[in-house]
């Protein structure tokens, strides 16, 4: 049994990102934008992201695009609304570092090995 260790691995930092999402609907982009925050946060392989926590959101910029489509030039106009957002988002970020954890090392057995009972019954001895 490995020996319990009661000191907290858990770091906790502050970060802002920049996040652009684009969407359909005013709610879609800005979901858009949120579902990329951990996205951006786990691209360093050598943290393990425990809890991401949004403290403050500033709205950078909000755009809506508008245009008008129809079917073979002529029939059935409609209007086409597309939304974009750029948000800075500041973030708290409580994660492990790997690479400063000390794991202890343990040489097992091969789970291969087979296990046959009374082998020498079956093996022929010469005399």
């Amino acid at each position: 049994m490995a020996k319990m260790i009661n000191d907290s691995v858990a770091k906790q930092k502050f970060e802002t990102l920049r996040l652009v999402g684009q969407g359909t609907k005013k709610q879609q982009a800005f979901a858009n934008a949120f579902a990329k925050i951990q996205k951006d946060l786990v691209k360093d392989e050598s943290k393990v992201t425990v809890r991401i926590e949004p403290i403050e959101v500033n709205l950078v910029s909000a755009v809506k695009e508008s245009y008008k489509e129809k079917f073979l030039f002529f029939f059935f106009p409609r209007t086409r609304v597309n939304y974009s957002v750029t948000l800075d988002v500041k973030v708290k970020i409580t994660d492990i570092d790997i690479n400063s954890l000390n794991f202890v090392s343990q040489q097992l057995p091969s789970p291969d090995k087979i296990n046959i009972p009374h082998f020498g019954i079956f093996a022929k001895e010469e005399k």
